[in-house]
């Protein structure tokens, strides 16, 4: 009995443990839905977004995410208008990123997390007087859902882990010492007026961009 209790207690600790790791890769994604750089920033080694700056929920992250990050496929969405450029910069750089998913797909997957965001606030507040721990049964087949939530957690981590490796080569790029001239020099090919001050947009789409 005492064993079945403490696997009980010890699962719980990973799952909360599952939902900080998910809520840290929303945090981080969600810094590159639009992160605009100037080319003097980068040559003066632009310090990127601090994540510890965020301190919104799971559930108004889960919520921007199907907004911003994880976008039906095709979706029309209207550029944002460049903003002004500081007096010393030539033009500025725009990245985002975006999972792209069939409409319908897209819609499974915010209901999906959705729910997430609901076990979780369960779990942590409500668990210890939901579940029952006094007998073997009740140990079993609260250890069952746990279980099951665990795998449902660890997809979702999967996931956001894939989008959150591609920003990281993002990053890398930009911290590299020659981002910024080769950025100018691939725009300076296609700008029709290349002395002029322009915003250009970069979309980084992951490449597994289907449902799992």
């Amino acid at each position: 009995m005492e064993a079945a209790r403490a696997a009980v207690f010890e699962t719980i600790g990973r799952n909360v443990l599952r939902f900080q790791r998910l809520e840290l890769l929303l945090k981080n994604a969600l810094r590159f839905t639009d992160l605009r750089i100037t080319d003097v920033a980068l040559d003066n080694g632009y310090q990127l977004p601090g994540i510890a700056e965020s301190r919104e929920t799971l559930g108004t992250l889960a919520s921007k995410t199907y907004q911003t990050l994880v976008v039906p496929l095709l979706a029309g969405a209207a550029d944002d208008p460049p903003a002004p450029l500081p007096d010393d910069a030539r033009m500025q750089f725009k990245f985002t990123v975006r999972r792209h998913l069939p409409a319908e797909v897209h819609e499974e997957a915010k209901a999906r997390l959705k729910r997430l965001v609901d076990e979780r606030n369960e779990l942590v507040h409500l668990s210890l007087l939901r579940f029952d721990f006094q007998t073997a049964s009740g140990c079993a087949e609260a250890l069952a859902q746990l279980e099951q939530q665990a795998i449902t957690l660890k997809a979702e981590i999967e996931t956001f882990l894939e989008v959150n490796k591609m920003i990281d080569q993002l990053i890398r790029y930009l911290k590299s010492p020659t981002a910024a001239k080769e950025l100018w020099e691939a725009h300076l090919e296609s700008a029709p007026h290349p002395n002029a001050q322009l915003d250009s947009s970069y979309t980084y789409v992951p490449p597994q961009s289907q449902s799992r």
